[in-house]
């Protein structure tokens, strides 16, 4: 669900940037979406602000510099200059760039057949920017969004990856929420400062409104669902690769008898996201029970002897 709706955003934002331009629509946007997530937790009560303390100001201002100022804002922009085609396209780079991130800020690994995704990812973002035309292509024709697009693909990457760390301390919710109020109180002053480069933005547009709300309102929510399956999938301690299944398999136990007790997250992960997180801890648990058995895996018969397979 949150694919399909983050699928139909360049078709969408392209609609709605023609009559509100990308600063003004993405000002007014993250306003509401802002509002929104203020009531929701509000209304969810403690638990959700749990770990709302001065020092997660400073958490919240870098998440809202890169996941909504440098990330959702500047994606208006890109649509703005270039086509939704391939604005869609280049945002399928989006797993490269945050597996990337992930290599260099947490240290994981990333194995021969990533890497070679990786290299066919980056040879199609340049068939797409120089439009197959690499060779014969004149500096004149490439387009200024295409590039917009990918420096704000980095920006959701440090959202996603500074994500894991941060969740640890802060719910989903709250961590989206602070990193919406400050993104938002960020774009204002850009705003402002890029009016007199565009036209009047056309308030009175039917269509702008509708992508307002359809983007801030279920966009605000797809944005919690996220962190909700970073936290599951790729939680806090991910920074620090388990080279030892033993140790794989305590963390996943005591990440599942968490869960046990407060049945959020698997509330909240699709079955796909669960099979992926219970796997590693199945086969760890496998290995460790195998090593505790010398001899290989048979069985011992009645008096202490063993039988092979």
């Amino acid at each position: 669900m949150v694919v399909a709706l983050w699928g139909s955003y360049p078709a969408t934002g392209k609609l709605a940037v023609q009559d509100f331009t990308p600063f003004v629509l993405a000002a007014v946007r993250c306003t509401v979406a802002s509002c929104f997530l203020v009531f929701l937790l509000v209304r969810s009560g403690e638990r959700a602000a749990r770990g709302l303390t001065p020092a997660a100001l400073r958490v919240f201002l870098v998440l809202g510099f890169a996941g909504i100022w440098g990330s959702t804002q500047w994606s208006y922009v890109g649509y703005y200059h270039t086509t939704a085609g391939n604005a869609a396209i280049l945002q399928a780079a989006t797993p490269v760039m945050v597996a990337l991130t992930a290599r260099f800020y947490l240290g994981e690994r990333l194995r021969p057949l990533q890497w070679l995704g990786v290299a066919v990812s980056a040879l199609g973002v340049l068939l797409v920017v120089t439009s197959g035309r690499l060779a014969a292509l004149r500096i004149e024709e490439l387009r200024s969004g295409d590039f917009i697009t990918l420096a704000s693909l980095t920006g959701w990457s440090v959202y996603t990856v500074y994500g894991k760390r941060v969740l640890g301390t802060l719910s989903p919710a709250l961590a989206t929420t602070g990193a919406y109020v400050a993104g938002t109180i960020l774009i204002y002053p850009t705003a402002l400062l890029a009016a007199p480069l565009y036209p009047v933005p056309r308030l009175a547009s039917f269509a702008g409104w509708f992508v307002v709300f359809y983007q801030g309102l279920l966009g605000a929510v797809a944005h919690v669902w996220w962190y909700r399956a970073v936290e599951v999938v790729a939680p806090a301690r991910a920074d620090r690769p388990l080279a030892d299944p033993r140790d794989g398999g305590r963390a996943g136990g005591r990440r599942a008898d968490d869960d046990a007790r407060s049945g959020e997250a698997l509330r909240t992960v699709p079955w796909s996201g669960r099979a992926r997180v219970a796997l590693p801890q199945i086969q760890a648990r496998g290995r460790l029970t195998r090593r505790a058995r010398p001899g290989g895996a048979g069985r011992a018969r009645p008096g202490g002897r063993r039988r092979g397979r």
